[in-house]
């Protein structure tokens, strides 16, 4: 949640306009995660991203001594207490912050929804990750 991007809506009022513009299910929500540099302000996608309906790529930092860790640490323990739709925890990808910069843009934005199991951004999924 950011005044900046989200103007007046709460965090019930954007849970429901994510549901209803995307037809999810739910939403969930990091509390945690910082890059350093980042003029986006945290967007999401600059931390994590769906790769499958159970897979979420992250950014790692396991350097204690580095800025990020501390956020970045707090971000993958809460990744790791989300669970699937289906109750099983999410597999998890951690990649370190320069494999992230690299790699993010190889990981399309993946919406959990059958109606769009078939989009070109699948596809590619599909493509660059065959064993995920």
């Amino acid at each position: 949640l950011s005044p900046n991007r989200n103007g007046q809506l709460n965090k019930v009022e954007i849970e429901d306009y994510l549901r209803s513009t995307f037809h999810l299910e739910r939403v969930l929500w990091l509390d945690y995660g910082y890059l350093a540099g980042d003029d986006t302000d945290s967007h999401i996608d600059t931390l994590a991203r769906f790769c499958s309906p159970d897979t979420i790529a992250y950014v790692q930092c396991r350097d204690v001594n580095d800025e990020h860790y501390e956020e970045l640490h707090r971000m993958e323990e809460q990744l790791k207490t989300f669970q699937t739709l289906a109750g099983e925890p999410y597999k998890l990808l951690a990649l370190s912050i320069l494999e992230w910069s690299l790699l993010k843009f190889l990981i399309p934005i993946h919406f959990i929804s059958d109606s769009l199991s078939e989009t070109k951004d699948r596809n590619l999924y599909i493509k660059e990750f065959p064993d995920m």
